[in-house]
């Protein structure tokens, strides 16, 4: 990963870790964000807040993107990873001084970023069978990676889908399904949302559907139905949808 520039590296996760879940989120931070701002911000720490309401050991990394030097060949992607693998009890709010949108969307290289750095905190996670949630969440489509190809990411996730992890994505001005789709990801677990609505109609909307599967994971669990917990059905499942708005929601126990 030597051509991809990082320019902030966050505290690293323990040498040993414990963890139900480990919750990796992928922010667009390309120019086209600069007038959501203020909404991305306030939305990402929403989703943690509503995180904290469920039981359990969850670990949290957060990647932000963009790009500079231009467009193409002439860009290098920017990686920003304030945190990797830190207890959720641990994350700070996030801020302007960390999230300032500019450049390009390097969206291939982000996710391929992500997927080397969850493989590496996996490592390190000693309960057995963690959920691992992935969620992108982008105002646009890929224009400026150089690291990594659509036939790499394709393989990556379905690689990681077969052991069990859940990719989630979310994306304005963009038919997501069909940005998705070369990716290999499920179509229940892609959704729209329109770009000025970013804290409502997407945070808000994977910060529910993320707790209810939690929930629901760690009661299967402690029944002994399953030894580790995925969905193809992300929004579906957890009763949120495209055209209403979400409201707090219980943590998907059984009755």
């Amino acid at each position: 990963m030597a051509d991809l520039k990082v320019v902030k590296k966050g505290r690293k996760p323990r040498r040993t870790l414990k963890a139900d879940t480990v919750i990796n989120v992928v922010i667009d931070m390309s120019g086209s964000m600069c007038g959501i701002t203020d909404d991305t911000i306030g939305g990402f720490n929403s989703f943690i807040a509503e995180q904290r309401k469920v039981e359990g050991d969850v670990l949290v990394s957060l990647l932000l993107f963009d790009s500079e030097g231009g467009w193409g060949h002439q860009s290098k992607t920017r990686l920003v990873r304030p945190y990797t693998g830190l207890p959720l009890e641990e994350v700070p709010e996030l801020t302007r001084e960390v999230y300032c949108p500019s450049g390009g969307t390097p969206l291939r290289d982000a996710m391929g970023a992500n997927i080397i750095e969850t493989d590496e905190i996996l490592s390190r996670v000693k309960t057995k069978n963690p959920d691992v949630f992935n969620v992108i969440i982008t105002d646009g489509g890929e224009n400026t990676s150089t690291k990594f190809s659509v036939v790499d990411i394709k393989e990556m996730i379905q690689g990681r889908e077969n052991l069990g992890w859940t990719f989630i994505y979310m994306g304005a001005n963009q038919d997501s399904w069909a940005e998705t789709q070369q990716y290999g990801f499920q179509q229940g677990n892609v959704m729209n949302y329109v770009a000025a609505d970013i804290q409502g109609g997407a945070f808000d909307k994977v910060a529910v559907a993320t707790a209810y599967h939690r929930g629901t994971s760690r009661s299967m669990k402690a029944k002994g139905l399953v030894e580790s917990y995925t969905t193809t059905a992300f929004f579906n499942e957890a009763g949120v949808s495209e055209d209403q708005p979400v409201s707090s929601t219980t943590e998907g126990e059984e009755s």
